[in-house]
């Protein structure tokens, strides 16, 4: 069964969510994974492509949006795709969300990192992905960012 790890976000700041699905990212990628961050609309998919080129000054992670340059990714994907649906045809091994519930692919992974930010209504959308999560089997662990 996969594993669901909750960040929880003490600050609010602008991107803030998008920064730490970064990170995540780039440690998951960094260990050899399969990474694929999941967000909410195509607006956060081009801010989250942005910021993996400038979130750290001294590095880069080697991603692609889903669907763009299609003719070669099949030969050669990228380690990290970011995509706003749930259309991946192989899950990865790491799948990090932002999408605000619960991704169809999440019991094929082995892992799934749910970022929450601080505002009333992600905490509240965060709670019930974790009851989801939890009356499907899933082994939970949260986390204070």
């Amino acid at each position: 069964m996969s594993k669901v790890d909750f960040y929880i976000l003490g600050n609010a700041g602008e991107d803030e969510s998008l920064r730490i699905a970064c990170r995540l990212a780039e440690k998951a990628w960094r260990q050899g994974n399969r990474v694929r961050v999941q967000a909410e609309n195509s607006e956060a998919v081009r801010r989250l492509d942005t910021l993996m080129w400038t979130f750290k000054q001294e590095s880069f992670v080697a991603h692609e949006v889903e669907g763009e340059n299609a003719d070669w990714q099949t030969l050669d994907p990228a380690p990290v795709i970011l995509g706003e649906a749930d259309s991946a045809v192989e899950p990865p091994d790491v799948l990090i969300n932002l999408s605000g519930k619960v991704p169809a692919m999440a019991g094929r992974c082995p892992r799934v990192a749910e970022v929450v930010a601080p505002d009333r209504v992600s905490k509240q959308a965060g709670r019930d992905r974790y009851r989801q999560y939890r009356d499907l089997g899933f082994e939970l662990d949260s986390h204070q960012v």
